[in-house]
């Protein structure tokens, strides 16, 4: 990380202890605080556990008067108060072909933007950072992009119902009809090649939201998902007027950055689109 980077790290029950001490009631990434929905002596523990392992890390204190309250350090209650008072967020998600899945979400606050993860079951990663795009550099660098050249320009437009038939296809290792279905929607064979390739050995399937959230309007969401192949990476958009379209468009690094970024700068724009059903590459 670089000096406009600061990471800190949490146990689940050291989370739950500061939500439940800071009165923070909901977290993107993380949920309900359960505190109040365990039974009474495991609450008890777990808050325990969180409070004495935060004293020793130094992020709490208690004062020599046992009637003064505690603190916390302010650079935690900054990190959690921006994932708490959000109303514009970048959640990816991003499911692996062979098992398991990845989560981030990148909060917009006045001041600076927060990205939450969990790097494994019960650990917890804030990362605070001064600029939108490299928050949402850190989220493209954890994905595998092919570093070939994109050999493919053309966008597909294909119907939902089509779509969905050339997956179950490919699925069903009948790529012959995958590739004549293609051929009847009129997309060129070198693109239907590149397109059955990508997702016969697509590793991961993720999927990139912008949600916005009240009081500053109704809650909306913005998404496009990148079914990412080491050979061609494509991006996939769902329209949202009606029509049941499906736009598939190859995409690298760079330009998932870009399209990452635009999600996040519209979430705070009146109207937004809210997409149709999204789709199962797999």
């Amino acid at each position: 990380m670089t000096d406009s980077h600061l990471t800190l790290r949490f146990t689940t029950e050291e989370l739950i202890f500061l939500m439940d001490t800071l009165e923070i009631p909901f977290l993107i990434g993380f949920g309900q605080n359960p505190i109040t929905r365990i039974p009474e002596d495991e609450a008890q523990r777990i808050l325990a556990t969180g409070f004495n392992s935060l004293r020793v890390r130094q992020y709490i204190s208690l004062a020599e008067d046992p009637l003064a309250p505690m603190t916390v350090e302010s650079i935690v209650i900054a990190f959690l108060g921006v994932c708490m008072t959000a109303q514009n967020i970048l959640s990816m998600v991003r499911v692996l072909s062979a098992g398991g899945s990845q989560v981030a979400h990148l909060h917009q606050g006045k001041h600076m933007y927060v990205v939450h993860t969990q790097l494994e079951p019960g650990i917890h990663e804030f990362i605070g950072l001064l600029e939108q795009e490299e928050g949402v550099s850190y989220m493209i660098n954890t994905l595998n992009f092919s570093e070939k050249p994109i050999s493919v320009s053309e966008e597909i437009n294909l119907s939902q119902l089509i779509f969905d038939q050339v997956t179950e296809l490919i699925r069903d290792d009948r790529v012959l009809g995958a590739e004549e279905l293609l051929k009847d929607e009129g997309i060129e064979t070198s693109v239907s090649h590149s397109l059955i390739n990508s997702i016969t050995t697509a590793g991961a399937q993720t999927i990139f939201s912008a949600i916005t959230l009240p009081p500053k309007d109704e809650e909306k969401v913005e998404a496009f998902i990148l079914l990412e192949s080491p050979t061609l990476s494509w991006r996939i958009t769902i329209r949202s007027n009606g029509d049941d379209l499906i736009q598939l468009c190859p995409i690298n690094k760079e330009s998932c950055a870009t399209e990452a970024n635009r999600l996040l700068d519209r979430a705070s724009q009146p109207n937004m689109a809210i997409p149709g059903r999204q789709s199962d590459v797999f």
